[in-house]
């Protein structure tokens, strides 16, 4: 098509030399600049298409992550509410009669809520995104906002991992095992995995009933209702901070599907 109109335009310069010469040298550098114009736009729509691609790629890795890390967050809320209830249950016998309560049920929850239950959010998507520069291709704003304070270490340290909340379990397990009679932690430990030991010696193992534990000792501890009470306090804080970044998740999530379509 070009060489036709250039054709054409020589023919038409021939017929009158200077005026129709410089129609025809104008023509031809007017052909140019709209070649090199078509090829620009031709090479940018090419890479838009593959910056399109690379940005749905990563995408749906970040969506598997988030899928994840949902999964893995519900896990633990449910675990750090159950200790909870634990906890509580706990408090509650402080102030209440031995003779009332079950003891063995009291024992078991002592000793399951020293267990740490924390959240790591999964990285490998959002760090991939950040290394190969490609975050510059998410427009949306509030997007990346939110998965850049979803990363950030220091927004999950000042609440859940802030350090108070290991603090204070490893503080109640070591005054848990101070106080408890070591045979409880025996028997305790032993029907617990008894399933996985049962190959082992352990299976013949017969626990102990005549261990004795000094309730009322245990009740009447100062320190000990200190530790119950913060370890309530920063489990709260925790599920708390859990059950929001639950909904960031979600909402990461829907934003992600509307970008997708």
């Amino acid at each position: 098509m070009i060489n036709f109109f250039r054709k054409t335009r020589k023919k038409l310069a021939d017929d009158n030399k200077p005026i129709k010469y410089m129609r025809y040298a104008i023509g031809e550098i007017i052909l140019v600049v709209i070649g090199i114009l078509i090829a620009l736009q031709i090479n940018n729509w090419n890479e838009n298409r593959k910056d399109g691609i690379r940005l749905k790629n990563h995408y749906f890795e970040l969506l598997n992550e988030l899928k994840n890390d949902k999964d893995n967050l519900q896990k633990i809320i449910k675990n750090v509410r159950e200790y909870n209830n634990q906890t509580l249950e706990i408090s509650e016998f402080i102030n209440a009669s031995p003779q009332k309560t079950d003891t063995l049920r009291i024992v078991e929850d002592l000793l399951d809520i020293e267990a740490y239950s924390f959240f790591s959010v999964s990285k490998s998507a959002y760090t991939t995104l950040l290394s190969s520069g490609d975050i510059q291709l998410i427009e949306n704003t509030a997007l990346k906002n939110r998965f850049s304070i979803y990363h950030d270490v220091n927004s999950w340290d000042w609440t859940a991992h802030n350090g108070n909340l290991k603090e204070i379990i490893e503080r109640y397990a070591y005054y848990v095992h101070t106080f408890t009679p070591p045979v409880l932690f025996r028997d305790y430990y032993i029907s617990t995995f008894s399933e996985s030991l049962k190959n082992e010696t352990f299976n013949t193992y017969t626990p102990d009933r005549n261990s004795k534990f000094d309730w009322e000792s245990l009740k009447n501890d100062e320190e000990f209702k200190a530790i119950i009470s913060q370890l309530l306090t920063y489990r709260v804080f925790q599920l708390s901070f859990y059950n929001q970044q639950l909904d960031n998740i979600d909402q990461m999530t829907d934003i992600i599907e509307s970008e997708l379509k």
